[in-house]
């Protein structure tokens, strides 16, 4: 007979014996037995069930005739499984239990040494083993010395360890929470994490990346990033703050291992609520090392940096009406501590701020507060020529494209922008300025704008506007002046089309040519000065403004056509060009007082041919460059690139990026797919300033056991333009990424060789 939902099923392969105690009656199962409660399904070597005598239906001396007997679960008081003991319930699995026991009074399931396997289609399965579990009633479980994972090894390859912790089943998933956490990789520790919550359904992992490897700069590296969700916890700590709301959070903890620094931590905190986000961070190191890779002494070993970026929308009332709140902390123990501890983000991130920025935006108009410090004494990549200036505040208003009402101003534009400034400009310690200049402004700029229509593609643009400003300071001893400014310009453009319906070509993937000319010249004067930079104190863009005239042509072609049934622009060039006709005056490159009159010309190509050959098919070619007329059209920057997949296995990158007494480099990169499990790639770059390799190395990536394993030797030149008096730097590093982490496998390997700097 089938069970009923409220019937226990029970299996046994061997023999079945069973005796009275009290008013129950004990059945002692053995041999493979199997029991199947509702969606539960038990195995083990032995069972005990304690049920009602009047449920035996037999003598207790009389084993049964055949393998297998339902039990009512109304009438079961115990149930004891013992020896290889493991259970399936949904989309969990327990195995190699000691011992399982089920008290049917309060629901209460009990288990001993056992292995509990989260599954879902989302994330990496979770493995918790634990020395007992407790399953309540309401489905919580309260676990002792317990283990989790993702490693489903017998020997796992990490894992994190604790004394205590609890599951419990959420709509967002099921939460184990715990405190006093060992990370260890094999058996060695790695770091400690006080409590901690986890969804276990949630595709995010404890053990994000593991790094290692050697380097001249730090010696032996061994590196592990951990994370997880912090719902709990960061709602704690925003309603210490008044904010009773929904968090959404996750922490992340980076802790490196250098033998030649000592160990370098790095906990990270990003959060999210109905109106706001923001991420907080710090690093801190007892930098053992006596001078740093720049062979500049390190006078405080204590080394670190702390910031904070956050955002609130204040008002979402409208389409495209909006208020915004920007806040962003940021300061660092000593001026070099960015470039060596975060190369990429000295190189290519975004500026080192501390600001306060609000934004109200209604329409086309645009109102915004500016308050923004600056932490430290130096300023942060001063090499790349950062603002040093302090707003003390800045408050500004715009009007963008609003159409003027008035009849007699025949359909204009108006474009204004009102400012009020308290700025200081805060130098570097060590600049030869030493004291600091400051300045209150506040002026209105406004430009009326006539666009007239001649047809045919034609259009003309007449401007003319003017600039009124006052300055606090202008000539350093405290008198104060209004500054007057006017401008003006034309603009004439055309647009022309051109179509080749016959053009065709198979190997060209061309089926027909159109082709967008877009020509313009302009004339734009800024003059009527009665003060100069010359007169103020040079803070920034308002005190630098000057007399200005200039002649502007530009050309922008495209060229299209039909490919996979869409139109595609295969071919984009947007070429521009500005002449100074004051040439003592205008366009002093060379800081010497005298100008040029030919401005540099601006190239942006974009060719994407989509041919039918090998390595033009999915190729893409980049060239921005800004060409000097007066020396030849020689390049005064240029940045090319080339990059296309060969076929699905194999792909090419080839760059070459240079800018007049700053740098010229080759980039030359190719990767492939191996086998199913081996992927490489090899990279070098080369400095042709110096005729030198700069930058050169392998990466090979192997996928194993849930895990993308890259093995990488890199060798960067030292003494270079770019990273100042240095000694060349060997390393070699293997780092561990876990295969759930999306796109993972899909990253191209050459995507590192703008990455390596590493942070």
């Amino acid at each position: 007979a089938e069970a009923g939902a409220d019937e226990i099923v029970i299996r046994w392969s061997d023999n079945l014996f069973g005796f009275p105690d009290g008013d129950a009656q004990v059945l002692v199962f053995l041999g493979d037995v199997e029991v199947t409660r509702g969606p539960q399904r038990m195995v083990g070597d032995t069972l005990v069930v304690v049920v009602d005598k009047a449920v035996a239906g037999e003598s207790p001396e009389t084993p049964a005739t055949d393998s297998s007997m339902i039990v009512p679960g109304s009438r079961l008081r115990e149930l004891y499984l013992e020896g290889h003991v493991g259970m399936e319930e949904g989309d969990e699995r327990l195995a190699g239990a000691m011992a399982l026991h089920v008290d049917n009074s309060d629901g209460v399931v009990t288990v001993l040494e056992g292995r509990l396997q989260m599954l879902s289609d989302d994330s990496e399965p979770v493995v918790v083993r634990f020395d007992r579990m407790r399953k309540l009633a309401d489905g919580v479980r309260v676990l002792q010395g317990l283990q989790y994972t993702t490693c489903d090894y017998g020997h796992a390859h990490w894992h994190i360890e604790t004394a205590h912790g609890r599951i419990t089943p959420t709509e967002e998933g099921r939460i184990l929470s715990t405190a006093s956490n060992t990370g260890r990789v094999s058996d060695t520790p790695i770091l400690w994490w006080p409590g901690i919550d986890i969804n276990l359904d949630d595709p995010s992992l404890l053990l994000k990346k593991v790094d290692f490897g050697s380097s001249s700069s730090f010696g032996t590296e061994l590196t592990t990033v951990w994370g997880a969700e912090a719902d709990e916890l960061l709602g704690g700590v925003a309603g210490l703050l008044g904010y009773d709301g929904k968090i959404k959070g996750e922490w992340e903890l980076e802790v490196g291992l250098y033998s030649a620094r000592g160990l370098f931590l790095q906990p990270k905190f990003t959060y999210r609520g109905p109106n706001f986000k923001g991420t907080v961070f710090g690093s801190y190191i007892n930098d053992s090392a006596d001078e740093d890779d720049l062979e500049t002494p390190i006078t405080d070993h204590t080394r670190g940096r702390f910031n904070l970026q956050h955002r609130t929308w204040l008002d979402r009332s409208g389409w495209g009406d909006f208020s915004i709140l920007d806040i962003e902390v940021s300061y660092f123990s000593d001026r070099n501590y960015l470039n060596e501890y975060y190369e990429g983000e000295y190189k290519v991130g975004k500026p080192q701020e501390t600001y306060l920025w609000y934004r109200d935006v209604t329409g086309n108009r645009v109102s915004t507060l500016l308050v923004k410090p600056r932490l430290n004494s130096f300023d942060v990549n001063s090499e790349r020529m950062l603002p040093q200036t302090e707003y003390l505040p800045e408050i500004e208003r715009r009007i963008a494209g609003e159409p003027m009402k008035e009849a007699w101003l025949g359909g204009a534009i108006l474009n204004m922008r009102d400012i009020f400034s308290t700025a200081k400009l805060r130098p570097d310690e060590d600049d030869s300025v030493t004291e600091a200049q400051s300045n209150t402004r506040a002026g209105r700029r406004a430009t009326l704008t006539w666009p007239i229509d001649v047809g045919d593609g034609e259009q003309l643009r007449f401007t003319a506007g003017g600039d009124l400003t006052w300055f606090s300071n202008t000539d350093g001893h405290g008198s104060s002046e209004v500054r007057h400014a006017l401008l003006g310009g034309i603009e004439y453009t055309q647009t022309w089309v051109g179509v080749d319906h016959e053009a065709f070509s198979d190997t060209w993937n061309i089926d027909g040519l159109r082709h967008v000319l877009e020509p313009s010249i302009a004339y734009d004067n800024l003059g009527a000065f009665n003060l100069e930079p010359m007169d103020l104190n040079i803070i920034d863009s308002l005190e630098t403004l000057a007399p200005l005239e200039t002649w502007s042509v530009g050309l922008r072609h495209r060229l299209q056509t039909h490919q996979g049934g869409e139109v595609r622009t295969i071919l984009d060039t947007d070429l521009a060009w500005v002449l100074f006709p004051h040439e003592d005056r205008d366009n002093d490159v060379d800081g010497d007082g005298d100008g040029e009159t030919k401005g540099l010309i601006l190239v942006d190509v974009e060719w994407k041919p989509g041919a039918d050959y090998l390595l033009l098919k999915n190729a893409t070619v980049d060239w921005r460059a800004r060409l000097d007329p007066v020396d030849g059209l020689a390049y005064d920057q240029s940045f090319l690139s080339y990059r296309t997949p060969i076929d699905a296995e194999r792909e090419i990158y080839l760059a070459q990026n240079k800018a007049t007494h700053s740098f010229n480099v080759y980039t030359a990169g190719v990767q492939w797919v191996l086998t199913d499990k081996w992927s490489g790639a090899v990279f070098m770059q080369r400095d042709n300033v110096l005729n030198e390799m700069e930058r050169a190395g392998v990466i090979m990536r192997q996928k194993a056991h849930r895990w993308f394993i890259d093995y990488t030797a890199e060798f960067e030149r030292g003494d270079s333009v770019v990273d100042g008096d240095s000694d060349d730097n060997f390393a070699f590093s293997l780092r561990f990424t876990p295969a759930v982490l999306k796109d993972t496998e899909k990253d191209s390997l050459l995507d590192e060789i703008a990455t390596r700097y590493g942070r």
